[in-house]
């Protein structure tokens, strides 16, 4: 069972209803998250109606830790105006919690959290295994060609980005942490509404942890609660922001006392850029790009040889800006490669409009079919997309 229950969830042996909350992966702004509630039978618990449409075929099953990794549930066409839902394809990767619903103490207590694979089309519904998956962090690495953070999209030269349609909207001005532990951070005067903030971005913009960025998994009036742990925990000095991205996330600027995720330059040359407010760690973002957003030279984006605490210096290789930018331009720090948090996840699970994954079998082929001789064998250029 999970921690942190009372003694009566922990003893109780009265009735159980099962029950589902199923997430669609994939939001497309303006419309909400799509969210399904499903049961063994028809219950109201914490004003939410789980519709009698699920059934537990087996599990959880536990691993040799005594830890849940794998159930199987069957979603049911219990009517037609559910019936038209249940296709398998609409439903594999969705996001699956499994709760028991105690019925004599009337509370819910997840048992259970994975992704829906393995469909089997038949005839009383949809079949699928409920997979656990090995690091929360990684949730929605499939999802990533078009997430905010990182993509292998070798299409593209800026791991995904699309420059065009990239924006960031600030959704929580900057608040001082008096809430905060490894998986939340929060403020108590705030007076949130529930879930509003559920799968933007809280980023910790100073103090202990800053920098860090986190998929936020929910968030009540006053605490927000990220998907997967923050590597430093935040404190009191901490101050975090909340943001939606779309088509990706920039590198956040850091200051003497905050971060911005950009800044208007006051330092403009043909080859460098800034703005003397900032106070960056020397060379933090060398090999990353600098794209200027609005104002002259907008449009431009170029690889970054190296920075002060205050100016951005294009890398040796790089033309120069064109044009050069004034005081009008607007500049922000992309990643040019995928974030060291997402590296592993990119390298070994990379999905792609071209290779769709194949590109993580390489390293096996080369393995495998390496040459005894001197024969040719093709090369992958992870950054151009291109064999050779």
């Amino acid at each position: 069972m999970p921690l942190g229950l009372t003694d009566a969830q922990k003893n109780y042996a009265g009735p159980v209803v099962w029950l589902a909350i199923i997430t669609d992966p994939i939001t497309v702004p303006p419309n909400p998250q799509t969210v399904r509630y499903y049961g063994e039978d028809l219950v109201v618990v914490a004003s939410k109606t789980y519709e009698p449409y699920l059934r537990i075929d087996a599990g959880p099953e536990l691993d040799r830790s005594m830890k849940a990794k794998s159930a199987e549930v069957t979603l049911l066409n219990a009517d037609l105006a559910v019936g038209g839902l249940m296709y398998a394809e609409d439903w594999e990767g969705h996001l699956c919690q499994l709760l028991e619903y105690l019925m004599g103490l009337g509370v819910a207590v997840e048992r259970f959290r994975g992704r829906l694979g393995d469909a089997q089309q038949t005839d009383e519904g949809v079949k699928f295994r409920v997979t656990s998956e090995p690091d929360a962090g990684q949730i929605d690495a499939q999802q990533r060609i078009y997430s905010a953070d990182c993509t292998l999209r070798f299409a593209r030269d800026q791991c995904g980005y699309d420059g065009a349609a990239s924006t960031v909207t600030e959704e929580l001005a900057e608040r001082t942490a008096d809430v905060h532990t490894a998986t939340t951070i929060g403020d108590t005067t705030l007076a949130m509404t529930v879930d509003v903030h559920k799968n933007r971005y809280v980023v910790i913009t100073a103090g202990t942890g800053k920098g860090q960025k986190r998929r936020v998994f929910s968030n009540d009036a006053t605490t927000i609660e990220v998907i997967n742990r923050f590597s430093t925990t935040p404190d009191g000095t901490s101050k975090f922001k909340v943001f939606t991205f779309s088509a990706g996330a920039p590198k956040f600027l850091f200051t003497s006392a905050s971060s911005v995720h950009q800044a208007t330059a006051d330092v403009h040359t043909a080859r460098t850029i800034g703005y003397t407010g900032l106070a960056l760690p020397t060379n933090a973002h060398a090999a990353d790009t600098v794209a200027i957003v609005s104002g002259t030279g907008a449009g431009n984006a170029r690889k970054i040889g190296s920075n002060t605490a205050t100016t951005i210096t294009l890398d040796a290789g790089e033309e120069d800006f064109d044009p050069a930018p004034d005081a009008t331009s607007v500049f922000r720090v992309l990643f040019r490669a995928c974030p060291r948090d997402f590296g592993q996840s990119c390298e070994m699970r990379a999905r792609a409009h071209r290779f769709n994954g194949f590109p993580t079998l390489t390293p096996d082929f080369r393995a495998t079919l390496a040459p005894t001789s001197d024969e040719y064998v093709p090369q992958y250029d992870y950054e151009t997309g291109q064999w050779y």
